[in-house]
């Protein structure tokens, strides 16, 4: 399969699957005057133990830090410099911020559990298969990346 072949089939249907989930939480963005990027930060943050500014989205530094600022100046999410590295900041969700996912959460299942009960297991199961080999295939594709930048340092 040539490039252009791969791009097609990964970046169409992934364009496609935002589209969708950022229609599904529509309402739940829309109340809260929230982009579909903000509202994609939150959920990604949505773990334990908070994450640093880089371990979210394919996107730029610079816009990841933008998207941050504005989350918090809304009350969404917390940031703070780590201790031993000043240079990496952690983020996590405000109450606030978990009040948003839980709405969309409980919107999920009020307007779509109906829907979600006619997936089987199984399919469940291949859609997370399918998921697990196209990272396995992305993070080859890193590992090339990484090679070709650091052959074209020599």
């Amino acid at each position: 399969m040539i490039h252009t072949e791969f791009k097609s089939l990964l970046f169409g249907p992934l364009r496609a699957m935002g589209e969708q989930l950022d229609g599904l939480l529509a309402p739940v963005r829309i109340r809260h005057g929230l982009t579909p990027g903000q509202l994609r930060m939150l959920m990604l943050i949505n773990v334990p133990s908070g994450m640093t500014v880089g371990q979210h989205m394919f996107m730029a530094p610079g816009n990841t830090s933008n998207l941050c600022k504005r989350l918090e100046s809304l009350g969404l999410l917390a940031r703070h410099r780590d201790q031993k590295d000043e240079r990496v900041v952690h983020v996590t969700l405000t109450a606030a911020g978990q009040a948003v996912l839980a709405e969309a959460d409980q919107t999920i299942a009020t307007y779509y559990e109906q829907a979600l009960s006619a997936v089987s297991q199984a399919d469940i199961e291949c859609i997370q298969a399918g998921f697990d080999r196209l990272s396995q295939v992305l993070h080859i594709l890193q590992e090339a990346q990484s090679l070709q930048e650091g052959n074209s340092h020599e």
